[in-house]
């Protein structure tokens, strides 16, 4: 299990593309660890981004920020 660094993204940058809100944690079966671009609260536990579409914005439910996963390689 890896710890991911999200991207922030500013509200322009999230305009228009699809959202999913977190809410104060969101928990997967498997995976990684996804933490907020803004304020750096773990977002996602064992949680598996990959398979997400890669414009999926992700709102925290701690700061409200909006985060992206980093560009895949």
């Amino acid at each position: 299990m890896a710890r991911i660094q999200l991207t922030a993204l500013t509200p322009e940058e999230a305009e228009n593309r699809p959202v999913i809100h977190t809410g104060v944690s969101m928990m997967g079966l498997q995976g990684d660890d996804c933490v907020c671009g803004h304020c750096g609260r773990v977002m996602m536990t064992n949680f598996d981004i990959g398979p997400i579409r890669p414009d999926m914005v992700y709102i925290c439910g701690n700061c409200d920020g909006a985060s992206a996963a980093p560009p895949r390689q």
